[in-house]
């Protein structure tokens, strides 16, 4: 089973490398980059923010994560199973990452 692992991995290395770009002359659409006029400007803002909540959670969710296991720990909250301990964990997480996505919002705004 290791081997078809592996040899399926290295084939799919090895097309990845070999593989084409679309550049061909029958190709008859070409990349335009965006106006800066083509979107209004709250959507480049939600998308900011978009970017900016879900970039976050690979910080907040270890922080959070960490802090319901030693609240549990200490016993200042009680989850009565893990799929509470995971809804605190995924919900403080969002929260944390709302407030960044939140506080950049408002440092764009006073620039």
């Amino acid at each position: 089973m290791k081997r078809v692992i592996s040899l399926v991995l290295i084939l799919s290395i090895a097309f990845t490398l070999s593989s084409e770009t679309i550049t061909h002359a029958s190709f008859k659409y070409k990349y335009e980059s965006y106006d800066e006029e083509e979107f209004p400007l709250w959507t480049r803002e939600l998308r900011r923010a978009e970017t900016i909540f879900f970039g976050s959670l690979v910080f907040t969710v270890p922080i959070s994560s960490l802090a319901v296991g030693v609240l549990s720990n200490q016993g200042v909250v009680n989850f009565s199973d893990d799929t509470g301990s995971a809804l605190a964990v995924i919900t403080t997480a969002a929260g944390l990452s709302l407030v960044v996505s939140a506080v950049d919002w408002i440092l764009g705004k006073i620039e």
